[in-house]
């Protein structure tokens, strides 16, 4: 995504990846936290977030990206704590195959989509009665009971028995082969103290402090913090992606981390 800053000269480039609230959902391109680094930190930031992806397959594309691109010292990958890592072993998720993590042999790796565009895909839409149904929809969409029949909007779970625990563990490996500096940027939604949170958030920091080569960088103080004391709406509604003024936050304290870690 482009970040509307002109054009950047810097020798060094900084790779951030991860899923919506990377790529700045609902802001103009300026206002999302990459664009907004890239103008603190005065060097290249490229916005490589990508709309419903999870961990692992935004660490995937990282490493594909990393092929193509040169000068690249510095990867931040984003995760959205809570939600993320349950899109990592969906084989399609609103009507988009992707690739997903289940376990081949004891041991976990990528299997991507054998049907691409398969019933209930965008390329290839299913008509069903259920599907006018609003309420069975959404049902569906958090089950693995109820199929999903909506037209275009097709989201399948693939595999069930690779614990969070086990995808963290997969992800952090992966990442700290990369040769650059390693940033892992733990994000929330509005709902910090939610149970399910808490437990990831612990999972994510106890298994990052095996890894001395990646920098932690956990927003969960910060945003807490300000959601007591800020007047200025930090997410677009109860759940929703962070406003301008989120995102700010965001580059903001990164910006922080990042320059005290130099």
């Amino acid at each position: 995504r482009s970040n509307d800053n002109g054009n950047v000269v810097s020798e060094s480039t900084t790779l951030a990846i991860g899923d919506s609230f990377t790529f700045g959902d609902g802001v103009d391109n300026d206002r999302s936290w990459p664009a907004c680094l890239e103008r603190r930190l005065g060097k290249q930031v490229i916005n490589a977030g990508v709309n419903g992806y999870g961990t692992a397959q935004a660490l995937l594309r990282g490493e594909i990206l990393l092929e193509k691109i040169e000068s690249v010292d510095t990867v931040i990958l984003s995760v959205l704590v809570g939600h993320d890592i349950d899109r990592d072993t969906l084989e399609y998720r609103s009507g988009r195959a992707r690739p997903y993590l289940d376990r081949i042999d004891g041991e976990i790796d990528y299997v991507f989509p054998e049907k691409p565009d398969a019933k209930g895909t965008r390329q290839n839409p299913r008509w069903h009665i259920l599907q006018y149904f609003a309420l069975y929809q959404d049902l569906s969409r958090i089950s693995d009971i109820l199929p999903d029949t909506s037209a275009t909007n097709l989201t399948r779970r693939s595999s069930s028995d690779v614990t969070h625990a086990e995808i963290i563990s997969f992800v952090l490996n992966r990442f700290n082969e990369f040769s650059s500096k390693k940033v892992l940027l733990l994000q929330y939604a509005s709902e910090l103290n939610n149970d399910h949170v808490t437990r990831e958030r612990h999972i994510w920091r106890d298994t990052a402090g095996v890894f001395p080569n990646i920098q932690l960088v956990d927003l969960y103080q910060e945003l807490t913090d300000r959601k007591k004391t800020d007047s200025n709406r930090i997410w677009f509604g109860r759940f929703g992606h962070h406003t301008p003024h989120g995102n700010t936050i965001v580059c903001e304290y990164l910006k922080s981390r990042l320059s005290a870690d130099r």
